[in-house]
Order: structure tokens, then C-alpha cells, then sequence
């Protein structure tokens, strides 16, 4: 097995989806996860989008994709103070 903080992003997103406790204090330690984590919102943004192509077209897609990394950001932010200032 590969060492701590070597995994692949899809190794990764495996391991979180399973609920794997150890992954998410991997990723915590690990300042180079944030990119991984906005390709995982860009890569589920883009499938949902092309999966609503047929019914929201092109200016669906863009603004759909554009939400939802708005959306993670505004959430991470707040996630981010609410563990920083408010419950250290």
C-alpha cells in the first residue's frame, strides 16, 4: 500500500465514499488536497450538466457548472470558519 498522503484521487474518493475514517484525517494533513477536491466538483459538475444538455442546452451547462463551484466555495468557506473561529 502506498504511504500516507501518495494516494490517488480516485483511491481517494473510494475510500471517502466508503466512509473510511483514516482518509479524511489523510486529507486534512494534506494542503495539496483542495485541488483535488475542486476536480471532484468540476468532474460532477460537468456530468450533471451534460446529463441536463437535452433539457437546459448549452447556457444550462455553463451556469450549472459555475453554481456549483460557487456553491462549494461558499460552503467550504463557512465550513472552514465554523471549524476555525467558532468550535476550534
Amino acid at each position: 500500500m502506498a504511504s500516507e498522503g501518495t494516494h490517488s484521487m480516485v483511491d481517494r474518493m473510494i475510500r471517502a465514499s466508503r466512509l473510511d475514517a483514516h482518509i479524511f484525517e489523510e486529507v486534512e494533513a494534506d494542503t495539496s488536497a483542495t485541488r483535488q477536491a475542486l476536480s471532484v466538483v468540476v468532474l460532477v459538475a460537468l456530468t450533471t450538466g451534460i446529463a441536463s444538455l437535452g433539457t437546459t442546452g448549452l447556457s444550462g451547462l455553463f451556469a450549472g457548472v459555475v453554481v456549483s463551484i460557487a456553491g462549494w466555495t461558499i460552503w467550504a468557506w463557512i465550513v472552514y470558519l465554523i471549524g476555525t473561529k467558532i468550535i476550534p
